[in-house]
């Protein structure tokens, strides 16, 4: 299993004791938010709202409130093989080493003045690299259009292929497979917030908690979309389709129900009853009962007609006769009346 630690900031320019500020992100101003996410998923596994002093981490003093945040979260994953990528604000070879020390590998790019990196000396050209290694760590400093620090506990010094031609003397472009590796992996995580971004159920509210409450929703239907893709297979599936799906069975599920309908008849999606596929099922037994349970057909009702059923559509969880209420409920938009 491979793991990437993020830290996204939710827009919030407000009032706010542990509001932060960094300038790198596209929200400048907002909540920020420890997360851990599946590589290959990218399901969000689990997160830590950061709240200054008061955060709910394990504090550990030798790695401060960075290092104590994912020490915290991977806790369950710890001595099981897996790996974690995560940003430079994290990286650190103390962090790393206690990973490792846990079974744990890690990777991620990291800033040269970090205590406990060894120094690189000396001014390098494009396509340069400097090494050096321990028992656990490997550091690298590698010229690109600018210096990229790397440090990790999983790679080798080898290069890859990168797959792209030098405009300059049409040879393959070579890059160390520690970058190629960081790259895939952040770069695949990065989608998670840009998705939840296109569709967020966020509005605009004066209370940060509310705010708050609807992201953490967005991330809870971020999972289940994925949840969903990877069950059915649905690789074509966008997010938004899969609201508005979920949105449908909500209503379908937990709306007003058909017999209160008022007035003229309504020019709203199809509902799922009409469309899905349905099976009967014996209403469920009572265990206070002797006798075998019966419930009201919803189609006689709605005509009228008291009549007792022993079955139901467990999908829609409405009794109905069989067979022709249950196959009137599921093809006719009205079925309270004769179409």
């Amino acid at each position: 299993l491979l793991l990437t630690f993020l830290n996204p900031l939710m827009l919030w320019k407000g009032r706010l004791s542990f509001k932060q500020y960094i300038p790198s992100k596209r929200n400048r101003f907002g909540i920020k938010l420890f997360e851990l996410v599946d590589c290959y998923s990218k399901a969000i596994l689990d997160f830590i709202v950061y709240n200054g002093s008061e955060t709910d981490i394990h504090y550990l003093e030798n790695l401060g409130v960075r290092g104590s945040s994912v020490m915290s979260l991977l806790q369950p994953y710890l001595n099981k093989g897996h790996v974690l990528y995560c940003d430079n604000w994290y990286s650190s070879p103390t962090l790393f080493n206690l990973l490792h020390q846990n079974k744990t590998g890690a990777c991620g790019t990291v800033r040269k003045n970090r205590k406990g990196l060894p120094k690189f000396t000396g001014k390098s050209r494009k396509g340069d690299v400097q090494w050096f290694s321990s028992s656990a760590l490997l550091a690298m400093k590698w010229k690109d259009k600018r210096d990229v620090y790397m440090l990790s506990t999983v790679n080798s010094t080898n290069f890859l292929n990168s797959g792209k031609i030098d405009r300059i003397n049409g040879t393959e472009i070579m890059k160390p497979a520690l970058v190629m590796k960081y790259s895939q992996k952040m770069g695949a995580v990065d989608e998670t917030d840009m998705q939840i971004s296109f569709s967020a159920s966020i509005r605009k509210t004066l209370k940060w908690y509310k705010k708050l409450f609807f992201h953490m929703m967005d991330m809870a239907i971020f999972n289940s979309y994925i949840a969903y893709r990877m069950k059915h297979n649905a690789k074509d599936l966008q997010l938004a389709q899969f609201k508005l799906l979920l949105v449908r069975e909500i209503l379908q599920r937990y709306g007003p129900s058909e017999r209160n309908r008022v007035g003229r008849p309504s020019n709203a999606p199809t509902p799922l009853r009409l469309v899905s596929r349905h099976s009967p099922d014996n209403v469920p037994q009572d265990p206070k009962s002797r006798e075998r349970s019966r419930r009201n057909c919803i189609v006689c009702s709605a005509k009228q007609i008291r009549q007792r059923s022993y079955f139901m559509c467990l999908d829609c969880n409405v009794p109905l006769c069989v067979p022709n209420c249950f196959r009137i409920y599921h093809t006719k938009l009205h079925f309270d009346v004769d179409e």
